[in-house]
């Protein structure tokens, strides 16, 4: 049997924890003569998401998610993942129903538009959102505070880095923003304890 990728994960339960963060695709060369050094930035960005621990299920629920990871295959099928506690953006442009202003956009910076106008500190770092959808879906994040200009257009930097370059005038989601991800590891175990199950996961962004 064959499954359509990515999947969808179980809604409930939420996860209760988990370690966010980022992994660069850089090498580093020690002198071992006086421990000077060189980086050297290949520009790879992706998220990872290590330790997400669901609260402990019984028997029923557990074997929900339990289905999920085998129907991934390992590292083979990718899912889509909604980081639980960044659901909705702090700045004002979550009334908003933004867009990507301008195709062929690639990087950490990215022209939007269709916003309030005239606003200072409209966006607020730290702020989730996710361009495309389907198997190119991917999820970013505000670095800096943004302001609109008077034509409700706006320059943000975010990370990871755009890769998928989003078509002109589509839509920024900012409510429950999602991106595909795999495990990070090919091994999924759960645990059992008496009557309740527990489940943690690690995964990592696709570029």
């Amino acid at each position: 049997m064959s499954f359509s990728y990515p999947l969808t994960m179980p809604t409930s339960p939420a996860p209760k924890s988990m370690t966010p963060g980022w992994d660069h695709a850089q090498g580093i060369t020690e002198s071992e003569f006086d421990y000077s050094d060189q980086v050297t930035d290949w520009g790879g960005e992706v998220w990872e998401f290590i330790g997400v621990q669901l609260p402990p299920m019984l028997r029923a629920q557990a074997m929900e998610w339990v289905a999920f990871f085998g129907k991934l295959y390992g590292q083979v099928g990718s899912f889509l993942f909604s980081p639980p506690g960044y659901k909705t953006p702090r700045g004002g442009w979550g009334a908003d129903s933004p867009q990507v202003d301008g195709a062929d956009q690639t990087g950490n910076l990215l022209n939007i538009k269709n916003l309030t106008h005239s606003q200072t500190g409209w966006g607020k770092k730290g702020d989730f959102f996710q361009l495309n959808s389907g198997a190119n879906a991917r999820l970013h994040m505000l670095l800096d505070d943004f302001s609109t200009n008077a034509s409700g257009e706006a320059l943000i930097a975010c990370k990871p880095a755009i890769t998928v370059a989003p078509n002109d005038a589509s839509s920024i989601v900012l409510i429950n923003p999602a991106g595909v991800f795999r495990l990070v590891s090919p091994k999924q175990n759960w645990s059992v304890d008496l009557l309740k199950h527990g489940v943690t996961f690690d995964c990592r962004s696709i570029p």
